[in-house]
């Protein structure tokens, strides 16, 4: 995880994404906070690819896990921006 930078501040560099794990995630991961690079390309894949290479756990979740990127659900071809905060949010039920 050398690229990975843990517990990134507020203040986000403007070549990264500031990723935020909810939930069970956050239990899972071990981590609450975290940036990453910013993918050339802006693509959901290559952020994805990063990630799951990073967190292997993610994988049997990823389809159910919905991106949050600064406070709005993202659409499937919507592309990132550097600093953009991006939360990945997993399947929830009420009762």
């Amino acid at each position: 995880m050398s690229d990975l930078l843990p517990r990134a501040g507020k203040g986000v560099k403007p070549e990264t994404i500031r990723v935020q794990m909810l939930g069970p995630l956050r239990l899972t991961l071990r981590i609450e906070v975290c940036a990453v690079p910013f993918p050339p390309d802006g693509s959901q894949e290559a952020f994805w690819c990063f990630l799951l290479n990073e967190f292997p756990q993610l994988r049997a979740m990823r389809t159910a896990i919905r991106l949050v990127r600064n406070d709005q659900f993202l659409l499937a071809d919507e592309k990132l921006e550097p600093g953009d905060e991006v939360a990945l949010v997993p399947p929830v039920s009420g009762g």
